[in-house]
């Protein structure tokens, strides 16, 4: 286990990784899920504090890609992914693949629902049909990730970064002016 606190007394600034949050996954059915929801957010930040580490020290970091889930059944809008074990739990995201945000979208023109919206993580997401396989993709887009930036800038949080810039494509310009136009 890392002394956070001791690190955060050494090192200028904390770059929370608010992302691959299912990476353990502890409930009993394991279904595709966003890959960075509000709540963890918020519960990571406020472990943090308790930690002793100053919000002005901590950069809050997101996403710009999402998870492509291959669903094993669907019913109800529910998509159940395989049992991936990873650290004493049965599920991780690993029963998914990692997808830049350049591709969701070219998935996205192929979903026959669109993107749907699930209110609880603030986070997009849709289904799509390849090859008789329906897959279910979580990810972030301008919409979460402002909200997003706006509970790092609205707690005092020091910044915000992300991870992958270079998961965007730079010869679309509406794409990339979308992402970087909300940085605060």
């Amino acid at each position: 286990m890392f002394q956070y606190e001791k690190l955060a007394n050494i090192v200028d600034l904390v770059f929370i990784t608010a992302y691959d949050t299912q990476s353990q996954m502890f409930e009993t059915s394991c279904q595709a899920r966003p890959n960075s929801p509000l709540r963890r957010i918020f519960s990571g930040i406020r472990k943090y504090v308790q930690l002793g580490i100053p919000v002005k020290k901590m950069i809050l970091g997101v996403p710009w890609y999402g998870y492509r889930y291959p669903c094993e059944s669907f019913n109800a809008g529910i998509c159940f992914i395989k049992k991936v074990p990873f650290r004493g739990c049965n599920c991780s995201d690993a029963a998914g693949v990692e997808i830049p945000y350049k591709d969701i979208l070219n998935f996205e023109k192929l979903s026959l629902t669109g993107r749907k919206w699930d209110a609880v993580s603030q986070t997009p997401y849709f289904e799509v049909t390849l090859n008789s396989t329906i897959y279910q993709i979580w990810f972030d887009d301008p919409s979460s990730l402002f909200i997003k930036y706006k509970v790092g800038t609205d707690l005092g949080l020091a910044g915000v970064g992300f991870w992958t810039a270079n998961y965007l494509d730079y010869s679309n310009y509406t794409m990339v002016q979308s992402m970087w136009s909300i940085l605060p």
